[in-house]
């Protein structure tokens, strides 16, 4: 019996309500999906190969004590790491960053505007995309990173190419 071999990409689930949406959408584009629990190792990471990792969104908040993180050794495997929301959070922190409150909320419809056109995670978005904010908290770096995807409040906000804080419309 042959193999076969699926592009994988898993989700590291913390909680949130839209991880199987998540899922589903990476399967629309062909590539096999899991979600796994946030907990997994980097050594069972390793068993699945996968392509890369998403770090879903949860009701949690990097700054409460004891909220959940992922293996720190994830961040040595190599792999591309996408974060939403809370997983945008982590991914700040644990890779030198800070989570802020903003001066200015945002919440509700906003328009965005892609910059970086050539961002293959940005694929197929149209530059102005409408798009729908929760944005608490502001993510900050001592470095300053790409903004491919600013918001009108969150311009000097939203710093980083390997997540982002809003849905498509």
């Amino acid at each position: 019996m042959k193999k076969t071999h699926h592009d994988t990409i898993l989700v590291l689930d913390f909680g949130a309500q839209y991880s199987q949406l998540i899922a589903r959408r990476v399967r629309e584009q062909q590539v096999y999906s899991q979600i796994v629990p946030y907990t997994i190792t980097a050594e069972e990471v390793k068993k699945f190969a996968p392509k890369g990792l998403i770090f879903s969104g949860g009701p949690s908040s990097v700054s409460k004590e004891g909220s959940p993180r992922p293996d720190p050794k994830l961040f040595d495997l190599g792999i591309p790491i996408l974060g939403i929301c809370y997983g945008l959070q982590v991914l700040a922190v644990m890779n030198g960053g800070a989570v802020e409150r903003p001066q200015q909320k945002e919440y509700g419809f906003a328009h965005l505007s892609v910059l970086n056109t050539e961002s293959p995670l940005l694929n197929g978005i149209d530059q102005k995309s409408q798009v729908w904010m929760h944005l608490y908290q502001k993510i900050s770096y001592e470095q300053q990173l790409q903004r491919i995807v600013p918001t009108q409040q969150s311009r000097n906000q939203i710093r980083t190419g390997t997540g982002y804080s809003f849905i498509l419309r």
